[in-house]
């Protein structure tokens, strides 16, 4: 609902919703377990098992594919994002230097598309999800992403054997029978019919696993690279790959004249959407948009709305982004290319560009004639 605030890993945790909605989770140990009447069975179908781990195995392998990208594998925005983090304790001096950044690079890749076989083969499971516990540790010392790595270390668990929780309370010294309230054999007929999915089951389901397969690759339909105009670049796990800087300004032009009005939309904006409006093409659009419905509004018809947006992908020298001589209020969303967005022209230099936007202004007065500190810096 509320577009700036989209995560991959928010994503995740809806679709993990969804199919929690549906599969027997009712079982030992859940909430529905402990009311009277209400026990169903001490065991679950095992497909509900390997979708779950199938929903799971999705962002690892789509973001090592991800991964084989030009811009991680020079190592572009891992080293700006790590020069953001140099104040994190005990390890933020070690984060300047070359050496951090591309064990990031190298380690999430070779982390990444293996990880999943290691889980299934049971000789490297075990390693294998230490590994992970490890991986996601670090990324949350290092990254602000919320729950999701300690949403990932628990759902990784869903790759160990289905009674690992029995068997480490019995290892804990409690008996097996205390676990089951009661301990019900797999005799019931509900039981037994859950066993095998009905046809209509096995349709979604099999919708489900299509959908989650081909969305990931759809940002091969456009052209371009997703990173920089964002067509295709959500839900499809291309995580920590773009690191964005920019200003964006909105002008209100009279056809015709040199009447040029600037739109001050911070007013409109929480800092944060303000920040994330660069990033993406299509919020620029929308808010060309709301802007030219206010002015209408407001009895100011026949005005175009101009956008001057001035954006660094990855250590490139800012280039505009979409045309400032479009007027945004005609152009129409939709889900097919976006003709307005500029193609990126540069390749990652070798010396990255990282001037602050503050100091943009004096670089690019045509642009930013009344650039402030923070205008849309990120």
């Amino acid at each position: 609902m509320e577009k700036t605030y989209y995560l991959n890993h928010e994503y995740l945790i809806c679709l993990l919703c969804f199919v929690m909605a549906f599969v027997p989770a009712h079982r030992v140990w859940s909430g529905d377990s402990l009311r009277p009447g209400r026990h169903s069975g001490s065991t679950t179908p095992a497909w509900t098992l390997w979708l779950l781990r199938f929903q799971i195995a999705i962002p690892y392998i789509y973001a090592g594919i991800a991964k084989l990208d030009r811009d991680w594998l020079q190592g572009a925005a891992v080293q700006l994002g790590l020069q953001e983090r140099l104040d994190v304790p005990f390890i933020g001096s070690w984060l300047q230097h070359n050496t951090a950044a591309w064990s990031i690079v190298y380690g999430g890749l070779l982390f990444d598309l293996p990880i999943v076989p290691c889980l299934l083969w049971p000789r490297t499971r075990m390693a294998a999800f230490a590994i992970a516990a490890l991986f996601h540790t670090i990324n949350a010392v290092l990254f602000d992403i919320g729950v999701f790595p300690w949403l990932m270390i628990a759902a990784t668990t869903l790759f160990l054997p289905p009674d690992w929780p029995r068997r480490a309370m019995r290892f804990g010294g409690r008996n097996q029978a205390s676990d089951q309230r009661p301990a019900v054999e797999i005799t019931e007929p509900v039981a037994a019919a859950e066993k095998d999915p009905n046809t209509a089951t096995v349709f979604v389901l099999l919708l489900f696993v299509v959908v989650q397969l081909l969305v990931p690759f759809r940002h091969h339909l456009y052209p371009g690279n997703p990173s920089w105009t964002g067509e295709g670049d959500n839900f499809a796990w291309r995580m920590m790959l773009n690191h964005k800087r920019g200003g964006v300004a909105f002008h209100a032009v009279k056809p015709g004249t040199s009447q040029r009005l600037p739109i001050d939309v911070r007013p409109m904006l929480s800092r944060f959407q303000y920040r994330r409006l660069i990033s993406d093409p299509d919020l620029i659009l929308q808010l060309a948009h709301r802007l030219s419905e206010g002015f209408q509004k407001d009895g100011f018809e026949n005005f175009e709305i101009h956008a001057v947006a001035l954006v660094s992908l990855n250590g490139r020298r800012p280039q505009l982004l979409i045309d400032p001589e479009l007027d945004l209020s005609q152009e129409q969303r939709s889900m097919f290319h976006r003709p307005f967005v500029l193609p990126l022209t540069e390749a990652v230099p070798e010396q990255l560009w990282n001037v602050p936007v503050r100091d943009w202004a004096e670089d690019f007065p045509e642009l930013f004639p009344a650039a402030t500190e923070d205008a849309g810096s990120l």
